[in-house]
């Protein structure tokens, strides 16, 4: 996936960057980026808060953490239809956490 990012970027109009690695192991500095995207991460992360604090201080001050993450549903029924498939959604997915409700993090805001 990382070298078909890589790819696609090449002819982007912005500069940017992909990178793959455990997020709670970011060999980045302090103040690296002004933005940050992750897409179907957090699922996989252990400790999700973990990985948002070693994400909130690469990002420069005002930076941007864009996710694409799926969360547990608000309502009851769409709650209760998610629990149901759980079992099922993590062993097809590599154990993938998907439904956890949604996390917040002060210094992170939506």
């Amino acid at each position: 996936m990382v070298r078909d990012a890589r790819r696609r970027l090449a002819t982007a109009h912005i500069p940017n960057y992909a990178h793959a690695s455990a997020v709670e192991a970011s060999p980045f500095a302090d103040k690296t980026f002004d933005s940050m995207g992750a897409t179907l991460v957090f699922g996989f992360v252990v400790d999700p808060m973990r990985g948002f604090r070693k994400i909130k201080p690469v990002l420069k001050p005002g930076g941007t953490l864009l996710l694409l993450e799926p969360v547990r549903a608000q309502g009851a029924l769409a709650a209760g239809v998610q629990d149901t498939l759980v079992p099922l959604t993590t062993r097809l997915s590599g154990n993938c956490q998907a439904m956890r409700k949604a996390l917040t993090s002060p210094g992170l805001r939506e």
